[in-house]
């Protein structure tokens, strides 16, 4: 990703995954790009507007499949609060070219950080349209943590629906900046 004042460029390769005929997954031969370019505007510290385009093509050829747009707020009334939303996939791209359409999905979060900026509490729910019913919202909630100068833990829980059910995931992660200075 590059970023230059207000605009932004991203680049994604993801490979399909298939079967190795033992039960297993592997990397497969077939991939798609996935290029993005976007705009964020406001006052950064404040309220923020962003909206980007999105791309997609085949890994070999030229065939640009389809492409979508995707919108975002982000507000943050106190230096301890902040809140924002998304709505990805306005176009409803058919990425594979296959009939089947990505779906809009609305994203609304809050973050706070009731500590100062080493700690943040972190959660958002995500529904694929405005027609779903909260048995099938997307939940994640996280804890960010800036344990000493250059060295932030993360881990965050996510519910998903499957099937009848819900299947649930957590995530662990560290980070570590070399050479950054702290801003007080």
């Amino acid at each position: 990703a590059l970023k230059a004042g207000p605009l932004g460029f991203g680049f994604d390769r993801a490979y399909a995954w298939e079967s190795n005929g033992g039960g297993k997954l592997v990397p497969g031969n077939d991939a798609f790009d996935t290029y993005t370019i976007g705009m964020a505007l406001g006052e950064p510290r404040k309220f923020s507007l962003g909206f980007d385009y999105r791309w997609f093509r085949p890994q070999f050829g030229d065939d640009v499949r389809t492409g979508t747009w995707d919108v975002g707020a982000l507000y943050r009334p106190t230096n301890w609060l902040s809140l924002g939303a998304t709505a990805k996939n306005l176009s409803e791209p058919d990425v594979f070219g296959d009939g089947m359409k990505l779906p809009i999905t609305y994203t609304a979060g809050l973050a706070v950080r009731p500590l100062g900026d080493r700690l943040t509490l972190m959660a958002d729910a995500s529904v694929l349209d405005e027609n779903e019913d909260f048995e099938n919202v997307v939940y994640m909630a996280g804890i960010e943590a800036e344990v000493i100068d250059g060295l932030t833990l993360r881990g965050s829980f996510q519910s998903s629906p499957d099937g009848d059910g819900r299947q649930d995931e957590m995530s662990f992660g560290a980070e570590a900046s070399v050479g950054v200075k702290r801003k007080e």
